[in-house]
């Protein structure tokens, strides 16, 4: 099996495969592992050749222009309809932002901060675009940043909503991991807008099986003990053939209020701060860099600064 470097010297070729002859990336991939499961690797791969696909299939078909401002806008719905604090408001996952930048102009609920974080660093800079290009929010500050949905960069119960739109969909066989931790980084509610497995026919279940989806989010929900508000299709999808369900997970008995700065190192969860041109953790000790405007706050990207503060 190939490790993660390993893979990293397969981008020519991959780059080759994919500008030539349109592979996908993910199952390429997964056949030099022999891997049924994508990694995480794989899918961080995938997506920054990807990146700015998304928007410009947004700009460009008119259809799926449409699907897509009709999901936001049930999304949008959902989420102001619950009853929770408005510090801040987070989407693990964020891709190109083609959920969050229509999001933040349909959201009646005011929030402090509103952010988002992706794997892939390309897939990031095409967000800031997005947003700029339709949103009426601006975004003032490092409000998207590279981060793992495994290990987000967010400090514990810390976000008053968070939600994700198919971004877990790719980690198959994860279920568990991902919702322990977008139970710990939330204060009041996880919104998932995900597969909705339960609700497919046969030739989308095994459609998503094929691709690696996630299948029993809400089962292991349960298992979790999480109190699962309520779980249903949501009635709108950008793809006939994947439908979409909305699980809305509600974390209660927490002290305090969300927090309108709610970066976190992702390996200790202490407090980051933006100091010259990188995010700082005195908890930790340890610095992210901050690249082309983009903050890289991924635990292999981590730099050991014991003295930066001297």
């Amino acid at each position: 099996m190939l490790d993660k470097m390993n893979k990293l010297k397969l981008l020519a070729r991959i780059k080759e495969l994919y500008e030539t002859e349109g592979t996908n990336i993910i199952e390429y991939l997964k056949s030099v592992d022999s891997l049924k499961q994508n990694t995480i690797e794989d899918i961080m791969i995938s997506y920054d050749f990807q990146a700015g696909s998304y928007t410009n299939q947004i700009f460009s078909d008119y259809e799926i222009r449409t699907k897509k401002k009709d999901q936001v806008e049930k999304i949008a719905a959902i989420i102001d309809a619950l009853p929770c604090g408005h510090q801040s408001i987070f989407e693990a996952g964020v891709g190109e932002a083609t959920t969050f930048g229509l999001l933040l102009g349909q959201l009646k609920k005011e929030f402090v901060f509103a952010g988002g974080a992706d794997i892939s660093w390309s897939r990031i800079k095409y967000a800031y675009k997005f947003v700029e290009k339709v949103s009426p929010v601006p975004l003032s500050g490092h409000n998207l940043v590279v981060g793992d949905i495994f290990s987000l960069p967010l400090q514990d119960n810390s976000v008053n909503v968070l939600y994700t739109c198919h971004s877990l969909e790719p980690n198959g066989g994860h279920e568990n991991a991902l919702l322990q931790e977008c139970y710990r980084v939330v204060h009041d509610y996880v919104v998932l807008i995900e597969p909705a497995y339960e609700f497919a026919n046969e030739k989308q279940r095994a459609r998503m099986k094929k691709h690696g989806y996630v299948t029993h989010l809400y089962q292991s929900a349960k298992d979790l003990g999480y109190e699962v508000v309520s779980y249903e299709l949501l009635g709108a999808s950008t793809n006939d053939e994947n439908p979409t369900g909305c699980m809305i997970i509600r974390k209660s008995n927490i002290e305090g209020d969300g927090l309108a700065m709610p970066f976190g190192d992702p390996i200790t969860h202490s407090p980051l701060e933006h100091i010259r041109n990188c995010y700082y953790s005195d908890g930790a000790q340890l610095l992210y860099p901050v690249v082309d405007g983009i903050p890289c706050l991924i635990s292999h990207q981590a730099i050991v600064a014991t003295k930066f503060m001297d």
